[in-house]
């Protein structure tokens, strides 16, 4: 039996040990009962479960499912040939929609089976969250980043669950931004006021125009990593009309305030999605590519050569 001794030393890890154990316990009983198979556990009581909530279980629709080339489909470099067919008995799981009423309910099932399972760990989940938390100063500012004539920092705020952006006037020898407002600072863009009417949000780039007058910004409010890119007019705090849906949130403005690249991710034709020159616009294959490319909006004479990128990494911009 471990001794927690040092318990006020080692930061609450004779909690992390207990929790983990009790986890582990949790794993190893669910483990049993998933091992009893569908049909005899289905059939026994909700008391032989911690919470009294079975877990469901999935039924068994046998489908045929195709591993390989197939015409007309990309389906990554170098599939097998001859395809081969397999018989999957969960593929119905699948549902790439999340619309499937089927899927929801079950996952409704286990999220029931699991809330009920691990209600008593519900302390413990509470005491090394604050714990966690503590390790944490939530009002905040990043130090200052000199561009141009500003400096540009973020702020968080304890209570809130996004950071704010911020600039002030470049003065040399001015202290470190403060946790509170200071006079004299500027608040570009507040990323809790934008994320209220949604259930998800999150940003990808931020970036100041090479005036310094707009913002450009990508924000997904999806969770499908897909990010819509929108302009703020700083000196009114307005959005533009101006809108480019569909990117992977990269950017990068070009040489003045009417240019900016940007990374839209849409299926090209398969097999295989061309790279795209654009000083002298010309097609070739690239071998590996990822189904996005870079575009121009609007194409004022863009100085930038542009290649589809490896499907192992993330695509990205960089200033020009």
């Amino acid at each position: 039996m471990l001794r927690c001794a040092t318990r006020r030393r080692l930061g609450g890890l004779c909690g992390l040990l207990a929790a983990r154990a009790a986890l582990l316990s949790l794993g190893a009983r669910s483990v049993r009962a998933y091992s009893t198979g569908g049909a005899r556990a289905s059939s026994g009581s909700a008391g032989a479960f911690r919470g009294g909530v079975p877990p469901p279980y999935a039924a068994s629709l046998p489908t045929s499912v195709t591993f390989g080339r197939v015409e007309g489909e990309e389906r990554g470099d170098e599939p097998m040939e001859p395809a081969v067919i397999r018989t999957d008995e969960l593929f119905w799981l699948r549902d790439d929609a999340r619309n499937d009423e089927r899927v929801l309910a079950h996952l409704r099932q286990e999220n029931a089976h699991t809330e009920a399972e691990t209600a008593h760990l519900e302390g413990a989940r509470a005491s090394l969250y604050q714990e966690l938390k503590g390790h944490v100063k939530e009002t905040d500012a990043t130090a200052a980043v000199p561009h141009g004539p500003y400096e540009y920092f973020r702020r968080t705020i304890a209570g809130l669950s996004y950071v704010i952006h911020c600039r002030r006037p470049r003065v040399p020898g001015a202290p470190p931004p403060s946790s509170t407002p200071q006079v004299g600072e500027e608040v570009l863009l507040d990323e809790n006021e934008l994320a209220k009417p949604h259930a998800f949000f999150a940003t990808g780039a931020i970036e100041p125009s090479p005036s310094h007058r707009l913002l450009a910004y990508s924000a997904d409010t999806s969770g499908y990593e897909t990010y819509a890119i929108r302009f703020l007019d700083l000196a009114t705090g307005e959005h533009l009309n101006d809108e480019l849906l569909e990117t992977d949130g990269a950017l990068a403005w070009g040489a003045d305030d009417r240019e900016i690249y940007y990374v839209r991710c849409a299926p090209l034709p398969p097999p295989r999605y061309p790279a795209i020159l654009v000083l002298q616009p010309r097609r070739f294959a690239a071998s590996g590519a990822h189904p996005c490319a870079l575009h121009p909006l609007p194409a004022a004479q863009p100085l930038l050569t542009v290649d589809s990128m490896p499907r192992t990494g993330r695509t990205s911009c960089g200033d020009m």
